[in-house]
């Protein structure tokens, strides 16, 4: 009987080896798969850790990444389309027509602009050489395709107390600044105010703009460190209202920027805050805008809408800033050209 029990037991052990080897071997091809899986995140995670960090020193986490805070905005520019002979009346349909017969890469949208050029936008900026030449080879000669040009990130730096010229400037904020940087940024302007303070309009590749704001948006210039303030060359007219002109070449009627009545808004008295502008519109249009806001305030749809238009045609690798409002009332310190 004992001969039969060892045996009966030699077997137990046996059949238990066997399912600790199984699992043992279930477990390791689900290592192999999880091991696969991570091994393709953290490709695609160095990928954009390279690509966040190619236009600065920025050090982005992987948690971050993966969260999608990359702080990292990549502007996809448009394809344009115009004939050349300036008869547009049929681009819009021909490039729809070969967008769809043609290619099978993904297209936010076509639309046709406002000047007569049709324009495309691709999901990414993979897409847009192999979509700009299918759209030059199969619309021919009679029309001209061409890349959507960005115009660089504006900043303007205030209060800057030296004396030194426009080379000299130049020299000591790309060595305090941008050192490693090549042709990181112009000075576009260099102006002083009615009270002699000086300030500066700079134009930078999105490079410079992307780390002065990793820098925290500061500007050392000589033995200051002076603030720096997203620009959007957007002039307002404080005599009429109206944008894109100055106040000097105005012939259009007094506004109020405060109340819209007919006077200088430096003279106004009203206790009514009345946007003359979207007064404007929707006497204009039979709209119904709010208009209990002063003309100057970013919140005003006339002044958020010029300001997308401006931030939409600059090659922004952040979001800039805007300003809750153009300038103060009664000081006239307005942020635009006019200063």
């Amino acid at each position: 009987m004992a001969p039969k029990s060892r045996k009966k037991k030699a077997h137990d052990v046996s059949d238990l080896d066997l399912d600790e080897v199984s699992a043992l071997k279930m477990e390791n091809e689900l290592l192999r798969q999880l091991n696969s899986e991570l091994q393709e995140r953290n490709k695609l995670l160095n990928n954009l850790v390279e690509k966040g960090n190619l236009l600065s020193d920025v050090r982005i986490s992987y948690a971050d990444i993966a969260k999608g805070h990359t702080n990292i905005n990549e502007r996809v520019p448009k394809i344009l389309v115009k004939a050349k002979n300036n008869d547009n009346g049929e681009t819009l349909k021909k490039v729809k027509m070969k967008l769809t017969s043609d290619l099978t890469i993904p297209i936010n949208n076509v639309r046709k602009n406002n000047d007569g050029l049709v324009s495309v936008k691709c999901k990414n900026t993979n897409d847009i050489q192999r979509v700009k030449s299918v759209l030059s080879e199969k619309l021919g000669g009679d029309y001209c395709v061409d890349l959507e040009h960005l115009n660089f990130p504006k900043i303007k730096v205030t209060n800057v107390e030296n004396e030194l010229n426009k080379e000299e400037l130049c020299e000591d904020i790309c060595n305090r600044n941008f050192p490693d940087i090549d042709g990181a940024f112009n000075i576009i302007a260099d102006y002083r105010n009615k009270a002699g303070i000086r300030s500066l309009i700079l134009e930078l590749t999105s490079e410079s703009y992307l780390h002065l704001k990793n820098c925290g948006f500061k500007l050392y210039i000589g033995y200051q460190c002076c603030q720096v303030y997203d620009f959007f060359n957007f002039n307002l007219c404080y005599k009429c209202g109206r944008s894109n002109h100055k106040h000097k070449n105005c012939k259009n009627e007094v506004k109020c920027l405060r109340c819209a009545g007919d006077h200088l808004t430096n003279t106004c008295k009203s206790t009514n805050i009345n946007c003359l502008n979207c007064v404007y519109y929707n006497e204009k249009y039979r709209k119904n805008r709010p208009t209990n806001h002063c003309a100057m305030d970013t919140c005003c749809e006339y002044i958020s809408n010029s300001i997308n238009k401006i931030i939409n045609n600059t090659d922004y690798p952040v979001k800039p800033s805007i300003p809750k409002s153009l300038g103060k009332i009664g000081n006239w310190s307005l942020q635009t050209t006019d200063d």
